[in-house]
């Protein structure tokens, strides 16, 4: 599997991300991370990988595995607006290990990274 081309991981992507919707979390999570192998750290299939474990690590609760696998993702180049789910991600995250300080801090985060701060 390792010549994959970028269209062949993007429909393995695309599959993992369907598996994840479904609710089937144990072939998301195998999808993922058969991914991130095939993908070269620092790549945008990379950081989609990262995330993706990273959301099924959250519907499962497991918000310590999660935010590892965010700070991966995150630590895979510069952050564009496209990646602005990864600070909500991590809110979440934050919110499930019971630090609602830092989660309402991420959650201010993403919000200025979308532009949508509140006036106040």
């Amino acid at each position: 599997m390792a010549g994959l081309t970028v269209s062949e991981k993007r429909a393995v992507s695309v599959l993992a991300f369907l598996m994840f919707r479904m609710r089937r979390n144990q072939s998301a999570e195998r999808y993922y991370r058969a991914l991130a192998r095939l993908c070269e750290p620092g790549s945008r299939e990379y950081r989609q990988a990262k995330a993706g474990l990273a959301a099924v690590a959250i519907d499962e609760g497991r918000a310590g595995e999660a935010r590892e696998l965010l700070r991966e993702a995150e630590g895979a180049g510069p952050l564009s607006s496209r990646d602005a789910a990864l600070i909500l991600m991590r809110a979440q995250a934050l919110w499930l290990q019971n630090r609602p300080e830092e989660s309402a801090a991420a959650l201010a985060e993403y919000r200025l990274f979308r532009g949508t701060q509140r006036q106040e």
